[in-house]
């Protein structure tokens, strides 16, 4: 241009030929594309940037794919490789050239029967990303699945979960169990928040008291609906020492309503629950019903009572003998005797005080009455009861009732014994074991008080 500056021109140049067929000449046109040219220059230059652009942002991309932990897979519509990262790679034992472009079907034909593309089905159906928890059997190995569907095909971020998966598998079956010993333990299991609000109530829990779950979980005041009136402020004092952790012991006894209004004794062990502060969120309690052992108690303690109204009177002289020394003689055995029952108690033993001409005779009454193996006669009622016309028979019936006494307080020692136990924390399976002995003591005490009968040494 005639100002300098660049022109950019198209030309167009034709002949000219006279009638002889002659070349005389040229014709030009020219036409200006500088602008056009300035146009395409820019566009190439942009072109060329994009594709720079391109290429580094893919190479980012690569490096961030190659980078996560996560294994990362994308296949097209018809479920071939477009994307394999170094972590799938690992984790198929494929080199990445080895599956891009591959048929996901076609490498693992497996996979079509499977969860997994089940799952990757489901999510293009819908269009919704999905996540999944996987097993696969050939490895032993659990995996969770991101799945997101596009337009394009499908992408897929999974990682390895086999440790915190076969954890969570470990907590479950232990929780499972826990259950089974919680509905099947002999003693109910109550749980509660720091309001008192029913949490948690066994089937036991119901046999116990009446009430299930849902019938108490309105309930604003369950001490005032279960605990019997008098044993109430006690109650709510030991509650309170609980929830403040100012307590030594988690066990008590009370006395409890049930549902149809019945008192009874319950045996309650409480445990405080605290969250990751510390702080106390509620109370986890084991409940026994001890009725009846309560009630065999005060029978025992009236027939102690009453046993020795009647030594204390006897005509004849009456003693209890245990791991072979005197530890109750009565009145009329020191008269007989002319000792003291402080100078016999704890002192002497039977051989000191027996004694008979014929020394083998002599010795078999007294392993007789050493001898722990004895049972009652069914005979007995029918021969004497309401009936004891001599003065050997009344000797009889003193004597199978000292017996009778002594065998009532070792089981009593025994049933103390095993509750001392029970107040121990122990495995669930040993406290099961505990509560069996604990039923058949009482079992055995109870019939030991309904039966009379002579006593048959072996």
């Amino acid at each position: 241009h005639k100002d300098g500056s660049p022109l950019y021109t198209e030309v167009t140049v034709s002949a000219i030929i006279d009638d002889a067929g002659d070349k005389t000449g040229t014709v030009s046109v020219i036409r200006d594309i500088t602008e056009r040219k300035f146009t395409e220059q820019k566009l190439q230059r942009l072109t060329t940037y994009l594709e720079e652009e391109v290429k580094l942002k893919a190479a980012e991309l690569n490096n961030i794919f190659e980078r996560i932990t996560d294994a990362f897979i994308a296949l097209d519509n018809n479920w071939n490789y477009t994307y394999v990262n170094k972590k799938a790679a690992e984790l198929h034992n494929r080199p990445i050239e080895a599956l891009l472009g591959k048929n996901m079907l076609e490498e693992y034909p497996d996979v079509a029967n499977g969860e997994f593309y089940e799952a990757l089905c489901h999510a293009k159906e819908t269009n919704l990303a999905k996540r999944v928890q996987l097993y696969y059997s050939k490895t032993d190995k659990w995996f969770e699945d991101l799945i997101y569907p596009s337009g394009d095909g499908i992408s897929v971020y999974y990682h390895d979960i086999t440790d915190s998966k076969k954890a969570e598998l470990a907590l479950q079956r232990t929780h499972e169990k826990l259950s089974y010993h919680i509905n099947n333990t002999p003693m109910g299991v109550v749980e509660f928040d720091e309001d008192l609000k029913i949490i948690q109530w066994s089937d036991r829990a119901t046999q116990i008291f009446g009430w299930t779950k849902d019938d108490l979980l309105g309930d604003e005041n369950l001490i005032n609906t279960m605990v019997y009136a008098e044993d109430r402020e006690r109650v709510a004092g030991e509650i309170r020492s609980i929830l403040q952790k100012d307590f030594t012991g988690g066990f008590t006894q009370f006395r409890n309503y049930t549902k149809d209004g019945r008192v009874i004794y319950c045996e309650w062990y409480n445990s405080i629950l605290t969250d990751d502060q510390d702080k106390v969120i509620g109370i986890m309690s084991l409940v026994h019903d001890v009725t009846k052992r309560i009630e065999i108690k005060k029978e025992l303690e009236e027939a102690e009572v009453k046993f020795r109204s009647l030594v204390e009177q006897s005509m004849v002289g009456v003693y209890i003998i245990q791991a072979d020394k005197f530890t109750y003689i009565n009145p009329r055995l020191e008269e007989l005797t002319g000792y003291t029952s402080e100078e016999v108690i704890d002192k002497f033993n039977i051989f000191d005080v027996v004694y008979h001409e014929d020394r083998q005779l002599s010795d078999t009454v007294i392993s007789i009455m050493q001898t722990n193996d004895a049972e009652l006669s069914p005979k007995w009622k029918e021969k004497y009861e309401g009936h004891i016309p001599t003065r050997e028979e009344l000797f009889k019936e003193e004597v199978f009732s000292a017996l009778n006494y002594l065998k009532l307080r070792k089981i009593k020692k025994m049933i103390i014994e095993n509750q001392q136990e029970m107040l121990h924390p122990l495995p669930a399976e040993d406290m099961l074991l505990l509560l069996q002995t604990h039923q058949h003591l009482k079992q055995m005490e109870i019939e030991l008080t309904r039966q009379l009968g002579t006593v048959i040494y072996k």
